[in-house]
């Protein structure tokens, strides 16, 4: 199993927030410069695999609950505050999250 593919399994699972970097390094038991120069090494780097694992929970969780509000759903995908969401969702899925919820509502 390759480390990116240990840290997303472990990514599931964890509480997420920016910062996770040394939480996935002592998980893995490796240091924050070896996991950085794993990762550099199979091309991709902690952050993309964090960007890909908030994305799934937000879509795992507007499948259960396609009504939860901006504040609740940006607390599950650890970002400190709303508006870093919402610049994510709209990157994501093409539309404000606003507009989602109009949609969903109907």
């Amino acid at each position: 199993m390759s480390t990116a593919e240990k840290i997303a399994a472990f990514l599931v699972t964890a509480k997420l927030h920016n910062g996770i970097t040394p939480d996935i390094a002592a998980h893995l038991g490796v240091t924050v410069n070896v996991l950085r120069r794993q990762m550099t090494s199979e091309k991709t780097s902690v952050g993309a695999l964090l960007k890909a694992e908030r994305r799934r929970r937000v879509q795992e969780v507007l499948q259960a609950n396609p009504k939860i509000n901006a504040k609740r759903m940006s607390g599950i995908c650890g970002y400190p505050n709303v508006e870093q969401f919402y610049r994510a969702f709209r990157v994501w899925f093409g539309c404000k999250w606003t507009q989602y919820q109009q949609a969903a509502h109907q």
